[in-house]
Formats: C-alpha cells, structure tokens, sequence
C-alpha cells in the first residue's frame, strides 16, 4: 500500500521566502527603493500582501540581519566612476562625458 504526503504551503510563506532571497540576492549593490521596485515587479507582496516600500525593504533586512547598500565598498567587484577613471587612466571628467555614449562614438572621440 502507497501512503502520499500532502503539504500545504501557504502563498505568503513562499512569497516571504523569495522575497528574502531576492533582497539577499541585491543588497550591498543596490538601494533599498531599488529592491523595493524589484520585487513590486516581479509580484512578490508583503506577508501582509502589500506593495513593498524602501521602509518595508529596510525593515525586513534589519531583522533578517542582511547588510545594506554599500556604494564604494572597496573589497567588491564593483567601481565608483571615479574609481573606474582612475584605473583607465583617465580624467573624471572624461569619464562622465562618455557616459551613455555607444562604443564607437567614444572610439572616434579624441
């Protein structure tokens, strides 16, 4: 005879659990309100079932204990601009005047 488990997992538990995921997944590298648009996104609510906030994103890292969002963090594969001149040997200046140009416009510009 063949016994069969049935589990019942409630929505928001799994919703909570990858909503956590995707802040882990983010944090350090991108701001809280920037979080908050993802998950709003990709339809995960609050376990309230309410549209995340920056203060909502805030709160559940606090006390899940997962960092904030750490912009210049030395120790990461991510550069400032400035940073990133610097290791290109370039001005600052000339940085952010090739910001959004595409790869052969900066190519021909002096």
């Amino acid at each position: 005879m063949q016994q069969q488990l049935m589990v019942h997992i409630e929505p928001c538990a799994l919703s909570r659990s990858q909503a956590l995921a995707v802040m882990r997944s983010m944090a350090g590298h991108w701001s809280d309100q920037d979080i908050a648009a993802s998950l709003n996104r990709m339809g995960m609510p609050t376990g309230k079932g309410k549209t995340w906030t920056a203060d909502r994103v805030a709160s559940r890292r606090r006390v899940h204990g997962i960092h904030g969002y750490r912009p210049a963090e030395k120790n990461s594969d991510w550069l400032t601009l400035s940073d990133a001149a610097a290791k290109l040997g370039v001005s600052h200046s000339d940085s952010q005047a090739h910001q959004g140009r595409r790869p052969q416009e900066r190519a021909d510009h002096p």
